[in-house]
């Protein structure tokens, strides 16, 4: 998706940069994300640029970003306020301007209620919404996916195979608890195992649907949604002034950020509320 947005954009010259910040150890992330001098650490024995750098002018894409640590959220934060980051090591002000779209499977509100995600950077990140079904909710998707992945992989391997429909509809029928990546793999087993031209259905490559009695006793063991009961069980043992801040932060972040409908809510004034704000670290803006 983050591809397809750059591709079709006027930054389509421009490098498209990925980054995992689940995949990148927290000590390592900053320089990953902003570059480092020589000599900024043990093992910088040389000038790096980060990402933002690299992706100067272009798209800067990064990926499950409800796992990235508070105290990275804050720099990412600062560099989404003004545009301007040092490398690690540094004091050189730098400036990039890229396009960031940012990926993530947890629903940030309740991260910021949960005091996991701060709210000013996700208010800073919630401009435009784009939710991708899960491919069992778009199954119809699942040909054009399967066949661009068979592509892929025949220039690859410089082959010539396809796909029968036979191995279409058996894919289709699978509920892919791990989505498009779920898939790319398992076809890229098919590829591998069929010996000739074609693409058929190994029994090894596709993990068996479980059977009733097994998506029961799956259910039984999985953890429930979480409730409004859940999170209130939630708060059990933390000081009033820590309940006080994750309720008016969760309001806040509920009512889009608008500061007026958050205190009628909360049935408190509106200069109230931006003192509590202000006492948060919450950057206060005008409506």
């Amino acid at each position: 998706m983050a591809r397809a947005l750059h591709r079709h954009s006027p930054r389509k010259d421009a490098p498209f940069i990925a980054i995992n910040t689940a995949a990148i150890p927290r000590d390592l992330l900053e320089s990953e994300l902003f570059g480092h001098e020589r000599g900024a650490f043990t093992g910088a024995v040389q000038l790096k640029k980060g990402k933002f750098e690299v992706a100067d002018g272009g798209t800067l894409f990064l990926d499950e970003i409800g796992e990235m640590p508070l105290d990275n959220q804050v720099k990412l934060l600062r560099v989404l306020q003004d545009g301007s980051f040092a490398r690690v090591g540094g004091n050189q002000a730098l400036k990039a301007e890229v396009r960031l779209v940012c990926a993530t499977n947890r629903n940030l509100k309740e991260e910021v209620l949960a005091g996991r995600f701060r709210m000013d950077l996700y208010f800073r990140l919630n401009v435009v919404n784009i939710v991708v079904p899960p491919l069992r909710e778009r199954r119809e998707d699942i040909p054009l996916l399967a066949r661009a992945f068979c592509e892929r992989l025949n220039r690859r391997h410089q082959g010539t195979k396809e796909l029968s429909e036979q191995v279409i509809q058996h894919l289709r029928r699978q509920d892919w608890p791990g989505n498009v990546r779920e898939l790319e793999n398992t076809l890229e087993k098919l590829y591998v195992l069929s010996p000739g031209r074609q693409v058929v259905i190994d029994p090894g490559a596709i993990e068996p649907e479980p059977t009733a009695g097994q998506r029961r006793d799956q259910g039984q063991r999985a953890a429930p949604p979480a409730t409004a009961e859940d999170a209130i069980r939630a708060l059990i043992g933390l000081p009033m002034d820590e309940v006080e801040k994750r309720l008016i932060l969760a309001t806040l972040a509920h009512c889009g950020g608008n500061k007026s409908k958050a205190a009628r809510q909360l049935q408190i004034g509106l200069k109230t509320l931006y003192r509590k704000l202000v006492s948060y670290g919450v950057k206060v803006e005008g409506e």
